[in-house]
């Protein structure tokens, strides 16, 4: 299998379990795309020290109740091109606040990387999500496309442990999982 990942239009869809959180009336809350816009080094950071101020004003669990949700947990989205270990915790420190379980969702390290790369990455990030308190289940982003891999995949075609799926493996059979 080659280490060079193709690119492709992707639909997904998560089905939440019973658990995950309902509401009796439908959600129209939109926000403005902090991901469509460039911007400079100083703006990087600005929009970064947004992002987790506004996490508590946007989640407050007594807005939701006042509005008739109800909210079990947070799903948050976990796409991974760099690693930023640091305002990861931030991110999740301050959704934590709210005392809710937290599942890291989509969590992959970028289909840019070479095999080797994505394992050690995908490692380091699997290590520190489950050394959170708050997170409770990181889902893993790792579909396999026909033309090549999308994001980071686990098995080739012949579901034969790559890399990351041997970091996977290795990572449940010592129960570093935090189960």
């Amino acid at each position: 299998m080659a280490d060079n990942n193709f690119t492709y239009d992707c639909v997904g869809t998560v089905l939440p379990r019973m658990d995950a959180g309902h509401s009796r009336q439908n959600i129209n809350k939109t926000t403005a795309s902090a991901s469509s816009q460039s911007f400079t080094e100083q703006q990087r950071r600005t929009n970064q020290q947004d992002i987790i101020n506004t996490i508590p004003k946007l989640l407050r669990k007594e807005n939701l109740k006042a509005e008739e949700h109800q909210m079990n947990g947070i799903g948050l989205e976990s796409h991974f091109s760099k690693l930023k270990f640091p305002l990861m915790k931030a991110i999740v420190d301050k959704l934590a606040t709210l005392k809710l379980p937290i599942k890291l969702t989509e969590t992959d390290t970028g289909y840019k990387f070479d095999t080797e790369t994505q394992a050690i990455y995908l490692e380091q990030t699997l290590r520190e999500g489950f050394s959170h308190p708050a997170v409770d289940r990181i889902m893993l982003w790792t579909a396999l496309h026909p033309y090549g891999f999308y994001q980071t995949c686990l098995t080739d075609y012949n579901l034969q442990n790559l890399l990351a799926g041997d970091v996977v493996e290795k990572l449940l059979k010592n129960g570093k999982t935090g189960r």
